[in-house]
């Protein structure tokens, strides 16, 4: 067993009913501990799959659905560390409501830079390569790329959060037909190259511009933005 006197701390903190002003921050502290804990494969392998897993899928829910924005961005951390596993992605998404109650959780704290960055961060990794998870994460009960929308109004200007956006709205789209139609019938395309044109040669705003300027040549979107060729003045 890996660090039982953590782990043994832990779930102390977890379990613990304290209330008052110090009782969010223990548990918020306990889940950062924890995300530190799943740094490896085999142990997330351990935390989730193991005699203990039932119970940290329903921490995790409560967290999710806690109305202290610490609370629930540690537990979308939580979240974030386990889904680096493969076999974790289809338990967050597939096997379980845990996804669902992430971009819930996105959607009801979407004020909050900080936790759109972490969501959509979790968001862009569960969906590489996973069309199944993409199509899940965009279903009419979760629609993701309509949180996206939200987000993307209220934090356009954030480099960091708009670069995990984007490219979750790019996984998605890129995967799934209905995503697909569903991004070039909202305006996002049309955000991205006003991003492009905005921001390009910017060295905070590199990767979304660079993400941007992808997913537009994907969706053959990007008319006009195409720099032209150079030519040496021998020619």
């Amino acid at each position: 067993e890996h660090f039982p006197a953590y782990r043994e701390a832990v779930e102390t903190a977890l379990a613990c009913e304290a209330t008052g002003r110090w009782a969010l921050r223990l548990r918020e502290q306990a889940l950062l501990l924890l995300r530190e804990l799943a740094c490896r494969q085999d142990r997330i392998q351990e935390l989730a799959l193991g005699p203990n897993g039932g119970r940290l899928l329903r921490t995790m829910e409560a967290a999710l659905g806690d109305d202290d924005v610490r609370v629930a961005r540690a537990g979308l951390a939580v979240t974030r560390a386990l889904a680096f596993s493969d076999d974790m992605k289809e338990l967050v998404v597939v096997d379980s409501d845990l996804g669902m109650r992430c971009v819930s959780a996105v959607r009801s704290q979407v004020a909050s830079p900080a936790i759109c960055e972490q969501g959509f961060g979790l968001f862009a990794n569960l969906t590489m390569r996973k069309p199944h998870i993409a199509t899940r994460l965009n279903s009419p009960e979760v629609r993701v790329l309509a949180v996206a929308q939200l987000v993307m109004a209220r934090h356009g200007e954030r480099p960091n959060v708009v670069r995990s956006v984007l490219q979750t709205a790019r996984n998605v789209a890129t995967q799934d037909e209905a995503a697909a139609t569903e991004l070039k019938e909202s305006g996002m395309l049309d955000e991205m190259r006003e991003l492009v044109v905005k921001h390009e040669g910017n060295d905070k705003w590199r990767s979304p511009v660079e993400i941007a300027k992808q997913c537009l040549r994907e969706f053959r979107a990007d008319g006009g933005l195409q720099k032209a060729a150079e030519y040496n003045e021998f020619y």
